[in-house]
């Protein structure tokens, strides 16, 4: 009897898995096309020519008999036929990346070789997600994918392309690991819904397994958040080599064609960033795990900064970003800077996206609330498509973004609003929007006011941050940093900011290295062969060493900074590097604290 309700369980299983991947069939279709045509835009002036136009019409093709057989796929008859069919069409979408490939030559543009690496990597890695809950399906799309790319590397015939195909297998080989993993944990989930759901149907007679069943599902979320704390790391590593080198191609003698390609890279990583974090973000709200952290800080340079920060976007499609604050809205206020960024950046990023004309008002004011008492109102209104009445219950729902044309014309990941919301109501705030379709839409935001409990520095950091006058000598700087690309990108910006660079690949070679010279700050990577960063960092705080030493590393989970600084590092940016950041850890850490004057 026992056998026979396992059996039964199983069943159970594998159709909901199977019928998880059947639902997502015509998104993966949108997606392709989509990937396709961005990819024939990026390699347009490219020199594949007619190969280029073959490859676009023979994948846009199978593309369309790829829909053509899933509005009719339901039709076909039984599951196993369903099934059979579903890895053909797979398997053809990932022959469409896996011919990429022929369009290689040795002596393309660097910008084009990347996109025809990249773009079926991409891909794969999206197919993690995407047929990660039917295991086969993903096999026939990976393979087809990336081991003609493999095959062309190592028959290409120069040596530096084919020294690509290790890497490459590699990466093959971790998505394929990463995709049992995820199986594997989404099915232990769908396991545990089941068993939950029997267990709650006799209560009084198994309670012992009921609380059994909880603590599994406990086990499982903190599995989930490992494995997103690992695709995270593994992920940024080389995505900050990939914009790393972006930026650095950027600043070198292009060509019009070169420097709209670099550009297009770069925007693309930065989504791609984007993406990452709102997953991260959404993952942790929905494990409890966000903290607030509460600080004195200067609103009304925030509101600035921001209003700045988006000019530039904004000025691109010929709009305007207005900021208007009351006079009764306090300077100084308590809270927590980062949430209240993020929230902003979302409201005016959607109303720049979403905006074709007009202007983007940001208004800041005070208004009472019965439940708050004194809050500030941010309001952000543009003169955008707009949302229908039917959906603005639902806007701040998680991957909602309006009706489905929404997300065809404008993209997105529709996290932006569902995380913002998240982060009010963790401020104890209320986030609303009003809105009519063709005129616009204005965003509510209102926060209960908390006074600063200290006065404010006039003189922050960031403002300092671009004076360097009188610094005497170049810093000197010790880059501890295991890989050769990230070393590269590292290594030119503190360059391009007139530091002497002195490069080690671990901590015992870092411990070394600050033993035997005089070095004005340490940047530390925390993983690290042979010795990690922390391990190091505590080492040298043990022995007395009292240089700065700053974390670099691609470990953003919550917890991760609060460990790097009860290592004894004395601050912490994340990976992908921006020069901008790295300028701010200087002038904190080395100008600011006049070690460069006294050098001099």
């Amino acid at each position: 009897m026992h056998d026979a309700t396992t059996k039964i369980a199983e069943d159970q299983l594998d159709s909901a898995l199977l019928e998880s991947h059947l639902q997502q069939r015509w998104q993966a279709t949108a997606i392709s096309a989509l990937a396709i045509l961005v990819c024939y835009v990026l390699l347009y002036h490219s020199r594949s020519g007619l190969l280029l136009n073959i490859w676009v019409a023979a994948a846009l093709a199978i593309l369309l008999g790829r829909a053509l057989c899933v509005a009719v796929i339901d039709k076909v008859g039984s599951l196993e036929k369903q099934i059979q069919l579903q890895y053909v069409l797979v398997g053809l979408s990932g022959a469409v990346w896996g011919s990429l490939c022929l369009l290689w030559k040795n002596d393309l543009a660097l910008p084009d070789q990347l996109i025809i690496v990249l773009f079926p990597l991409a891909m794969t890695v999206g197919a993690v997600l995407a047929y990660g809950t039917w295991l086969p399906a993903f096999y026939c799309f990976a393979g087809p994918a990336q081991i003609p790319m493999i095959i062309v590397f190592i028959t290409s015939g120069a040596t530096a392309t084919a020294k690509i195909a290790l890497p490459a297998l590699c990466f093959m080989v971790v998505q394929v690991l990463l995709a049992r993993s995820y199986h594997s944990q989404l099915r232990h989930s769908l396991e545990l819904k089941l068993l939950n759901e029997r267990l709650v149907s006799n209560l009084s007679a198994h309670n012992a397994e009921l609380l059994k069943a909880q603590g599994e599902a406990n086990a499982a979320n903190v599995a989930k958040n490992e494995f997103l704390a690992r695709m995270s790391h593994e992920i940024r590593t080389p995505i900050n080599g990939v914009m790393g080198m972006a930026d650095m191609l950027s600043k070198s003698n292009l060509d019009n064609q070169q420097a709209k390609a670099v550009a297009n890279l770069r925007t693309s990583g930065d989504t791609l960033l984007s993406l990452i974090n709102e997953l991260l973000d959404v993952s942790t709200l929905e494990s409890g795990n966000h903290e607030l952290v509460l600080e004195d800080f200067d609103l009304h340079q925030l509101l600035h900064k921001q209003v700045l920060a988006h000019q530039d976007k904004a000025e691109a499609k010929g709009l305007t970003v207005e900021l208007s604050i009351a006079d009764q809205v306090p300077v100084t206020i308590n809270g927590d800077t980062r949430r209240l960024q993020q929230i902003l950046t979302s409201l005016i990023g959607n109303a720049i996206k979403f905006s074709e004309r007009g202007e983007i008002n940001l208004t800041v004011d005070l208004t009472n609330s019965d439940q708050a008492g004194k809050c500030i109102r941010y309001a952000v209104a543009d003169n955008g498509v707009g949302i229908e009445p039917e959906h603005q219950s639902t806007i701040f729902d998680v991957f909602q973004q309006g009706d489905g044309s929404i997300t065809r014309r404008f993209g997105g990941s529709g996290l932006g609003l569902s995380i913002a919301k998240s982060f009010t109501e963790l401020m104890d705030g209320h986030i609303s929007v009003a809105s009519t379709v063709g005129i616009g839409s204005t965003f509510f935001v209102d926060i209960p006011m908390r006074l600063a409990t200290n006065q404010l520095v006039e003189n922050s950091a960031f403002e300092n941050s671009n004076n360097e006058a009188n610094h005497g000598s170049p810093a000197r700087v010790l880059v501890a940093e295991d890989n050769p690309i990230n070393q590269t990108v590292i290594t030119a910006m503190l360059e391009g900011f007139d530091c002497d660079v002195t490069l080690v690949e671990n901590g015992e070679e870092a411990l070394q290295a600050i033993a035997e010279c005089e070095f004005d700050i340490v940047f530390m990577d925390c993983q690290m062969p042979v010795m990690d960063g922390l391990s190091a960092t505590q080492t040298a705080r043990e022995r007395g060493d009292k240089l700065p030493i700053v974390a670099v590393t691609a470990n953003v989970m919550k917890g991760d900074r609060e460990r790097c600084l009860a290592a004894g590092m004395n601050d912490y940016v994340s990976k992908p590097l921006v020069a901008e950041r790295l300028h701010v850890m200087l002038s904190n850490w080395v100008y600011q604290h006049g070690q460069r004057t006294a050098a001099a």
